[in-house]
């Protein structure tokens, strides 16, 4: 997962709440738009010696929940529930400003009648840092904040971390270090598309695809055991489904699982498509129809018949084997109505919230438009599955 600091130049209308057990961090909405490198980044220094740097682009925030704060007057600090960090870019330095917050962060729509108050704003200049001792009246330990350089380094290949690609279809570009996120460049130098690529950084992983020949594919990285453990490019699955690496489970299991996907395509197509049938003054009850409809849409293929075409596809698979991709394929049948599915409640979500309401042409529109990105998607599954 690629983790950021929100900013109105990379990334928008972004939420940073600390609040993974492991790392205290853990980012709960993303909205990307071509990402421009930082000059400066903002180092938080938080009790517990947890320190968090990010690049800053533009202006944005994030939310630190009130766990992560040390309080020295239960009375003065109330029933806060996290500080707004609100940071922006200034020529050679970056401005913050601090708000308690007194709402429950835990409802996604806190926002909307927010309760806070001013705890401070500062501007640090490249290399200095400001302790926030505003945060004292509040009853809060105050925190540092630094403004460190973000510009990205060149990382060569005699330096940690190092790679270890098991491929020979990809090649590694280059390797950069913004903070304590990396890019990572790779190249398809082979003859065929990539459907799927798997990395390995610090005892996690992302894995990508819908890498053509000679494209180049840049994936940012984050984690502290980066360094010391490594990168590894481990598998890439090919559309002919080939492969290279040593991960031979995963190639099948991915394969199995996008055989899923294929088999259920066509049934939510037929679904989409009718739909698209429909006139302009009932397409808004058909979208709803359509939405429930495709929660009960049967499996395209009952469990008999899926483990009977997965061995014959793979004979020399035992039946604990099988029935693991059995499992994939099933996942995959899931998938197909569950991109729908997501098309369609992101709309839904989208016209009820947006102020003032679309016009009905509007929503029609918007109505039809999602439905033949839809239909784009899934004919591009079952258009795979014949080649």
């Amino acid at each position: 997962m690629r983790l950021s600091w929100l900013s109105s130049a990379s990334l928008s209308i972004l939420a940073i709440l600390f609040v993974s057990p492991l790392s205290g961090v853990s980012a709960i909405q993303r909205h990307e738009t071509p990402r421009q490198e930082p000059g400066l980044g903002l180092e938080i220094k938080l009790p517990g010696g947890f320190v968090w740097r990010h690049g800053i682009q533009g202006s944005g925030g994030g939310l630190i929940r009130r766990s992560q704060f040390k309080i020295t007057d239960e009375a003065a600090a109330g029933d806060f529930t996290a500080i707004d960090v609100i940071s922006g870019a200034q020529t050679g330095a970056i401005k913050v400003s601090l708000f308690v917050i007194y709402n429950d962060i835990n409802d996604q729509e806190w926002w909307k009648n927010k309760k806070q108050k001013s705890a401070g704003s500062y501007l640090i200049h490249e290399g200095e840092s400001v302790r926030t001792a505003e945060l004292a009246q509040f009853g809060i330990e105050p925190i540092e904040l630094s403004a460190i350089d973000a510009r990205p380094v060149v990382i060569s290949p005699s330096e940690r971390p190092f790679i270890t690609n098991k491929t020979q279809s990809l090649e590694v570009v280059r390797l950069e270090r913004s903070l304590d996120e990396y890019r990572l460049t790779l190249k398809n130098v082979g003859a065929k598309t990539i459907a799927r690529l798997t990395v390995l950084h610090g005892g996690s992983g992302y894995s990508s695809g819908g890498l053509r020949p000679g494209s180049v594919d840049e994936e940012y990285l984050a984690g502290s055991r980066i360094e010391q453990e490594g990168i590894t490019i481990s598998t890439v699955v090919f559309e002919d489904g080939s492969f290279e690496g040593d991960a031979q489970k995963e190639t099948l299991d991915f394969l199995a699982e996008r055989q899923g996907q294929r088999i259920q395509a066509p049934s939510v197509l037929a679904r989409i498509l009718q739909t698209t049938e429909i006139s302009d003054a009932e397409l808004p009850s058909a979208f709803e129809k359509l939405e429930a409809g495709l929660w009960t849409i049967p499996e395209a293929i009952d469990k008999p018949s899926a483990l009977e075409l997965l061995k014959s596809e793979h004979p020399y698979l035992d039946d604990k084997s099988i029935g693991q991709l059995y499992e994939q394929l099933k996942a995959g049948l899931y998938n197909a109505r569950n991109r729908a599915l997501f098309d369609l409640g992101e709309l839904k979500r989208r016209l009820r919230e947006e102020q003032p309401p679309q016009s009905d042409a509007d929503k029609v529109a918007r109505i039809r438009s999602t439905l033949n990105h839809i239909k784009a998607n899934l004919e591009t599954i079952i258009t795979a599955q014949a080649k």
